[in-house]
């Protein structure tokens, strides 16, 4: 498989996550970052519209990437 096919995909499946992430911090919940740093994120004083906002921003992304994705030959 092209390795640009799969990078793209990778980034995608990142976008996900990412738009997951803001979804929880929009319901109030906070975040734990577990790794070589105990980090637990929550939300702050960011408006519902800037998360609603950058959710748009990541499914247009992720829209582009996909689209770029279908047009290489299978």
């Amino acid at each position: 498989m092209n390795r640009l096919k799969i990078n793209m995909q990778n980034k995608i499946a990142e976008i996900d996550g990412a738009i997951e992430h803001c979804e929880k911090l929009m319901n109030g919940d906070a975040i734990a970052l577990n790794g070589l740093h105990k980090i637990v994120l929550e939300r702050g004083y960011i408006t519902d519209d800037d998360f609603k906002r950058r959710i748009f921003e990541l499914q247009l992304e992720k829209s582009n990437l996909q689209e770029r994705i279908s047009r290489f030959k299978r």
